[in-house]
């Protein structure tokens, strides 16, 4: 930031008769405070000792730019899915001949699109408007593992004695700051040896790879059908022809009929609701009936599929006889023994075509309608 000068360099032919004997300046060393225009005195003696003098413009120029040293670094998301740095963590002590008067960076603020390496610019100028960059590297981390909200399940088993539950039947909004990329469920098929309470752990993982836990208790009721008959309109009759039961619990609606121990079932009125019976039998086991519904208004809505056994990403159908107006915006959505979704279509009316999984096993297929209820059904892919 310094700069100087000889009187040769402002004198420009000064002349005397008899000879010049000096040439002095009044200034000769100039700092980065005399950038600009600054008036310097040049001091001409002759020989006979007479003097003479004369000013001159010295305009000082820096035109050197800033020396820009950057660091890189690495930075942590927020829950919020968000992070920022200033400049002080980029710049590694930048410096310049006459001072630095601004510093600035082309980025930052991070969010979960930016996780892994960034290049920024850290751009440098002085006082006297020279400027320089230089590029750093910023890391973006997610390291905030997923929150796992679990809820617990009661299914039945179906007609083959098997259920496969999905891991959405279990996840009760899982929630991340970069967003859940998968679901898993450490169990998911179930037959007549889990009926009962299992614990089973959901999986989640976000779009960064962390991972996080969560049990959930799936309750695995062992419904037989066909065991109970509407008798009456108000009635409903346990068959027993077996012999094999010998005491009786009835529900409607899920809930415990108090008083109602025999093999059949009397309602106040007329059969209206959702009615089981819980028998015990000889050898002390219990059986859960599959359920009857009865309502002189909704018809028994249902979902099918055809054919089913499929092979191998084969054609095959979803048929439903769901209302058309209560398909729209509904979606069918497959998903694997694990419970993970492998295929999620929009439904295209009472018959959907779909594209069976190239991997053979069993899949449960779900209709879920816009007003949240949903059908499932197993769908056997098998060459």
């Amino acid at each position: 930031g310094n700069a100087t000068i000889t009187p040769a360099d402002v004198n420009n032919g000064s002349t005397d008769a008899c000879g010049i004997a000096t040439l002095a300046l009044d200034k000769t060393s100039f700092s980065c405070a005399n950038v600009g225009v600054n008036t310097v005195i040049l001091t001409v003696t002759d020989n006979n000792g007479n003097v003479a003098t004369q000013t001159a413009i010295v305009t000082v120029e820096d035109k050197v730019a800033p020396v820009v040293v950057t660091k890189n670094k690495t930075i942590q998301l927020n829950a919020a899915g968000t992070a920022s740095i200033v400049v002080a963590d980029v710049n590694n002590g930048s410096t310049d001949n006459c001072g630095i008067s601004f510093v600035e960076l082309d980025k930052m603020a991070f969010a979960c699109a930016n996780v892994g390496a960034n290049t920024v610019t850290l751009k440098v100028t002085d006082y006297n408007g020279n400027i320089a960059t230089q590029t750093a590297v910023i890391t973006v981390e997610d390291k905030i593992a997923p929150v796992v909200i679990t809820k617990n399940i009661t299914v039945q088993l179906d007609a083959s004695s098997n259920i496969l539950i999905a891991a959405a039947d279990v996840n009760n909004g899982s929630t991340d700051n970069c967003g859940i990329s998968l679901l898993e469920l450490d169990k998911a098929l179930f037959s007549c040896a889990d009926v009962g309470e299992n614990v089973v752990t959901l999986k989640v993982t976000d779009n960064s790879g962390n991972v996080a836990t969560r049990t959930a208790i799936v309750t695995i009721v062992n419904s037989q059908p066909n065991l109970i008959r509407k008798h009456f309109d108000d009635v409903i009759f346990f068959d027993n022809s077996s012999k094999a039961f010998v005491s009786y619990s009835w529900y409607k609606n899920g809930v415990l009929v108090s008083g109602q121990t025999a093999q059949y079932f009397k309602d106040n009125g007329i059969l209206n609701g959702s009615y089981y019976a819980i028998a015990k039998k000889i050898d002390g086991t219990f059986v859960t009936t599959c359920p009857l519904t009865f309502s002189a208004s909704i018809v028994d809505e249902y979902l099918k599929i055809a054919p089913n056994p499929v092979k191998s990403n084969a054609s095959y159908q979803i048929l439903t006889n769901v209302d058309s107006a209560k398909l729209q915006n509904a979606r069918i959505t497959v998903f694997n023994i694990l419970g993970v979704l492998v295929n999620d279509k929009m439904v295209d009316g009472i018959t959907t075509d779909m594209i069976a999984p190239s991997t053979e096993g069993i899949y449960v297929v779900r209709m879920t309608l816009v007003n949240g209820k949903y059908f499932t059904k197993n769908l056997l892919v098998k060459n």
